[in-house]
């Protein structure tokens, strides 16, 4: 999920609910205000929810199934496999699965870095 904040929010944020946010990918976005014409800083960032413990597989699960759900992730496995036995000819099923690969590899590579939650596990 995609979020908005007029300030900078934090990495993790506890719900007291049991759950946290976890905000990564937070860009600035200068934006101007329809009314007044005056800009303003907000920011943007991708959002996921974690229930209970905080850890790394967790984070990294969410984002993913956040991006592409699971059937989505299964279709573009099954694409590729005919791709590969040459049932399916566009070289699109193969591209389609190897950006899926790139954007899963940026998301594990994230989180890994991320020490906020190196601090909670």
């Amino acid at each position: 999920m995609k979020a908005n904040y007029s300030t900078r929010p934090e990495a993790l944020i506890n719900q007291n609910n049991g759950s946290w946010l976890y905000n990564y990918d937070i860009i600035s976005v200068m934006k101007t205000d329809s009314i007044t014409g005056e800009q303003r800083t907000e920011w943007e960032c991708g959002q996921v929810t974690i229930w209970g413990e905080v850890t790394r597989k967790k984070v990294k699960s969410a984002i993913i199934v956040s991006e592409i759900s699971p059937e989505d992730e299964k279709k573009l496995i099954n694409d590729y496999n005919a791709y590969q036995e040459s049932v399916l000819t566009d070289d699109k099923f193969k591209q389609d699965y190897l950006s899926f690969l790139q954007r899963r590899k940026a998301i594990k590579e994230l989180v890994d870095a991320d020490q906020l939650i190196t601090v909670l596990e």
